[in-house]
């Protein structure tokens, strides 16, 4: 796998409008000795005053005027924050709630500042506000878009299931106390904290008397103490910037004991033993996330503007329908040593259709120097295409997919086009070729370019399902495979389970795969 570096970075990425990349912070151009000062000897407890678009995705969350938790900006309509934060409020203090993007000194009304109603609250359906604390995560839905600028833009969501080395600093930020019996900052604080491993995590809340941490939460902090977040802080991010520079969220501020209270059980502990701080793991959570970005009240508000731009560390893409290209129109030719990557989610009783509009990939026999790849939620390989014929759709068996595109040092072409769209499972759509084409009942079925000739190195197969206590009637109306001894080369094949083992049956539930290399056939 190539190193992970944000390659869409250096693509002239001054032409594309502000706000269509996730992570990144204006105020990145500072200079490095700006940067060292701010990112190593920051704190909230103690107090270091953040800046003016530092942490451009914090947003405030109020009632009203006052200032209650933060949050996290994730699109241009969505904020995520702990579950904690607003399970208690009820319909009439809804209506009051207010999240500010761009907010820096609470004190006054700053540069970037917008202020915009909530219209919807989801929580965590598991969330227990009497618990343990476990899946603290809600998100709010606003009723105008924001505006992207040097003090607003988004924060990247992980991957599903990313995890945080050890020890890897991280970013807490927030209008917390300044310390545990203080007052809430007017300014902006934020403090680095070491992310630390869940089993260490565990056995230090189980000398505390209370129980490990679960999946859904992540550690981070000092032994010694001196540094943490605070009441007020509560629902803002822990953001954790990766190799390529780009910032991700990797926690929601949830819970601890004390603020900045070291755990270690010696003398320097005056005042009471504390714990880390332990926020909601967004990557643990990464289903919940994605299932109602999909469907928010108006889902076409939750795709980006455009799709267009490369992405190495996985641009996630949420919606019923979509398109993807790259490179964008302004160039004429991807560039060399490309990593690109598109992760796209569904509703989950959906499958995904890709439909090819372009493709102008250097082509090699086995698609080894550039290539795009589809796989399924599971990791598995769907198609790896190359070269410059059409494909023809696919039909990938699940609401999540990975399209990722790669090229070598060499050789460059006019890159990809496609469209995806969420069909029911029950779906002819799809070509089988390459993927999985599901047909229930009834159906029709051509190779690719039929009645042409069908592609070279093609591999299709189909699942057909028939009602229980029917079987399957397959009819040929027309078949043009390459002869051989024993079918070596081209073949048709029926099975009828799905681990393709016991071939030509009667069953309720058939697999029919062929493997060409030369006209084609057609079958219903």
């Amino acid at each position: 796998m190539p190193e992970d570096v944000d390659l869409s970075q250096m693509q002239n990425s001054e032409e594309r409008p502000s706000g269509l990349k996730c992570g990144v912070r204006s105020s990145e151009q500072e200079s490095e000795e700006d940067f060292l000062e701010a990112e190593f000897f920051s704190r909230i407890i103690g107090g270091r005053d953040s800046a003016p678009g530092r942490q451009p995705w914090q947003v405030s969350i109020k009632l009203g005027l006052s200032h209650f938790c933060g949050g996290s900006l994730i699109h241009d309509t969505v904020v995520v924050t702990a579950a904690h934060c607003v399970v208690n409020l009820d319909p009439e203090l809804v209506k009051n709630l207010i999240v500010t993007v761009g907010e820096y000194d609470l004190r006054r009304r700053d540069r970037g500042e917008q202020n915009i109603p909530v219209s919807k609250i989801i929580l965590h359906p598991a969330f227990n506000r009497f618990g343990y604390m476990d899946l603290d995560i809600a998100l709010l839905y606003l009723k105008f878009r924001v505006k992207y600028g040097h003090e607003v833009q988004p924060i990247c969501l992980p991957h599903k299931e990313e995890t945080f080395e050890e020890g890897m600093l991280c970013v807490v930020s927030g209008w917390g106390k300044i310390s545990e019996a203080g007052a809430l900052s007017n300014i902006l604080q934020e403090v680095d904290l070491p992310i630390i491993d869940s089993r260490s995590c565990s056995e230090m809340l189980e000398a505390l008397h209370l129980p490990p941490v679960g999946s859904s939460m992540l550690c981070a902090g000092f032994p010694d103490g001196g540094k943490d977040a605070c009441q007020g802080d509560s629902g803002g991010p822990l953001a954790c910037r990766r190799a390529s520079g780009i910032w991700t969220l990797a926690g929601i501020t949830s819970w601890g004991i004390g603020c900045a209270k070291g755990w270690l059980d010696d003398k320097r502990n005056h005042g009471g033993r504390g714990s880390p701080g332990i926020f909601a793991n967004v990557a643990g959570l990464w289903d919940f996330v994605a299932q109602n970005m999909v469907t928010a009240p108006d889902p076409t508000h939750l795709l980006p503007i455009s799709l267009e731009d490369c992405s190495s560390h996985g641009r996630m893409i949420f919606g019923e329908s979509g398109h993807i290209q790259h490179p964008p129109r302004l160039r004429d030719y991807y560039l060399d040593n490309s990593l690109c990557i598109w992760n796209i989610t569904v509703p989950e009783d959906k499958f995904i259709l890709i439909r090819f509009i372009k493709i102008d990939i250097e082509d090699q026999l086995g698609c080894d120097h550039d290539y795009v790849t589809f796989h399924s939620n599971e990791g598995k390989l769907i198609d790896k295409v190359c070269g410059q014929v059409l494909p023809s759709p696919l039909l990938i068996d699940s609401s999540q997919a990975a399209v990722t595109f790669v090229s070598d040092g060499s050789q460059t072409g006019g890159g990809l086009e496609f469209l995806f769209t969420a069909v029911p499972k029950a779906s002819e759509a799809g070509s089988g070729c390459g993927s999985v084409a599901v047909l229930v009942e009834e159906g029709k079925i051509d190779t690719a370019n039929y009645p042409g000739l069908y592609p070279s190195h093609t591999k299709c197969h189909w699942i057909i399902e028939a009602p229980v206590d029917h079987v399957i009637k397959l009819e040929f109306e027309d078949f043009a495979i390459e002869i051989s001894q024993d079918c070596i080369y081209d073949a048709v094949v029926v099975f009828d389970d799905t681990e393709e083992e016991h071939q030509l049956g009667s069953n309720s539930f058939n697999l029919m795969q062929y493997q060409l290399d030369g006209p084609g056939i057609s079958k219903h």
